[in-house]
């Protein structure tokens, strides 16, 4: 199998990266900020390390959207995903097989709750919903 990264929209990738880049920061700041950070259980000096590493974070999220969104560019090209209605299909699926389980086997063993679950998977599924529409439509 030959991976053909000429078949890639690069366009599609850094939109996308920027897109859930908001996607997050609406996510994680307007919409659940407070419960996010009940649901966990963090305390106020953990909060503030998270503040100071808030650019290295950024950083480290844009490098892992922009490497998740090539590689699903890959697999849509193989695949002959070429719509916005299969690439957010797909990407639906995508989540439910990785994401969702990982993020439910993680949740479980760090006993956490399921609105930690909850409020963490849903942004996920939102973002990889998302990115397979930009790339499927882009395609």
């Amino acid at each position: 199998m030959a991976l053909d990264f000429g078949s890639i929209n690069w366009l599609a990738v850094v939109v996308y990266a920027v897109a859930t880049f908001f996607i997050g920061g609406a996510w994680y700041g307007a919409v659940f900020a407070k419960a996010w950070v009940s649901v966990h259980g963090f305390k106020e000096d953990e909060l503030a390390v998270m503040q100071k590493q808030q650019m290295r974070n950024f950083g480290i999220f844009i490098l892992g959207d922009l490497i998740m969104a090539t590689v699903i560019a890959l697999v849509f090209a193989r695949l002959g995903i070429t719509t916005t209605m299969q690439g957010a299909l797909m990407g639906a699926l995508i989540w439910l097989g990785i994401s969702a389980t990982l993020g439910a086997a993680r949740n479980a063993a760090y006993s956490k709750s399921i609105p930690a679950f909850l409020i963490d998977t849903c942004h996920e599924l939102i973002c990889i919903a998302t990115m397979g529409a930009i790339i499927g439509g882009w395609s």
